[in-house]
């Protein structure tokens, strides 16, 4: 889906064609608008290319009149097998056009699109950029929250019983956390590279927005980093847990087996067609039935004062 916006009267609009100082989104293209891409607006091959591949990393590049900019953005997908995961988001850099350009729809775009975002100005394309860089931060933070929550949720029914499925989501958040990461460590080099590099006019960067932008990525990358080393350590401990409940486990039915097993010794024994001194007692019985049960007594009070049982 191509929708060309422009700003007037000082809000964003959508309009029909392309006109000079627009923002061009393109989300989840056609292969016809793909080759609209490359023919209307002459954007290199390999740019697209490199954007619609999802393990892209974050990047900068310049060729001819366009200058690319990769970043990782956060994407959530209730109805997909991994909720939270990143995805590049290319942005084209002209001198009369910006172009925007996802394999995946995204909240970053759509604040935009629907103005919930306030001071972003298009035609500012290099504060355009810092801003698309400040919100892809806020909703890395944004979705670690639902992130915490969740593995809070799963700490207290993991206290109660330890199911597969629990394990499993820990799994999943662990793996998202690892990802949001390396996608956040990326965006930070590319943001530094950006400030330090001649691909852009420093002059025309707000130094403040700039500031804000990597306050934001270091406090994303630490958040992140605190609770995937929390997550990991949660997971050993469960870990721990569930090796010492099978122990517990297997040490109670070695006791029931111990148990069990000297009635067993005492009946078959004395159940046995050979002579075994007491066949001619007229209390043999009631004998043997009493050193099976005494005998097994007397196990269970000595395992449970060494607390076995």
């Amino acid at each position: 889906m191509i929708q060309i916006y422009k700003k007037q009267s000082g809000t964003l609009h959508q309009i029909p064609s392309f006109t000079r100082n627009c923002w061009i989104n393109v989300t989840d293209p056609s292969p016809e608008e793909i080759d609209s891409l490359k023919k209307d607006y002459l954007v290199p091959d390999e740019f697209i290319e490199d954007i619609l591949d999802i393990d892209e990393r974050s990047r900068t590049e310049i060729s001819g009149r366009w200058l690319l900019i990769v970043v990782r953005i956060p994407v959530y997908e209730p109805k997909g097998d991994a909720t939270f995961f990143t995805v590049p988001l290319g942005i084209l850099i002209s001198k009369n056009m910006i172009i925007t350009l996802c394999d995946n729809e995204n909240e970053i775009i759509n604040d935009i699109i629907e103005q919930k975002v306030k001071g972003i100005d298009i035609e500012n394309m290099h504060s355009f950029v810092l801003y698309l860089f400040q919100l892809s931060a806020s909703y890395y933070l944004r979705f670690m929250k639902i992130i915490i929550r969740r593995t809070n949720q799963i700490e207290k029914d993991i206290r109660k019983s330890i199911e597969n499925s629990q394990l499993n989501n820990l799994l999943k958040i662990q793996k998202t956390l690892v990802y949001f990461l390396t996608s956040l460590r990326s965006n930070e080099l590319l943001i530094n590279k950006l400030q330090r590099s001649k691909l852009i006019d420093n002059t025309k960067l707000d130094e403040e927005l700039l500031e804000d932008v990597q306050i934001e990525y270091k406090q994303a990358i630490e958040t992140a980093t605190i609770h995937s080393d929390i997550l990991t350590g949660m997971m050993d401990a469960f870990a721990s847990v569930i090796s010492n409940n099978l122990n517990i486990v297997m040490k109670r039915l070695t006791v029931i087996t111990l148990c069990v097993m000297i009635p067993s010794i005492f009946s078959g024994l004395y159940g046995m067609n050979v002579p075994n001194f007491l066949e001619d007692s007229k209390y043999a019985f009631w004998g043997v039935v009493s050193a099976s049960l005494i005998l097994p007594t007397i196990v269970i009070v000595i395992l449970r004062k060494i607390h076995w049982f």
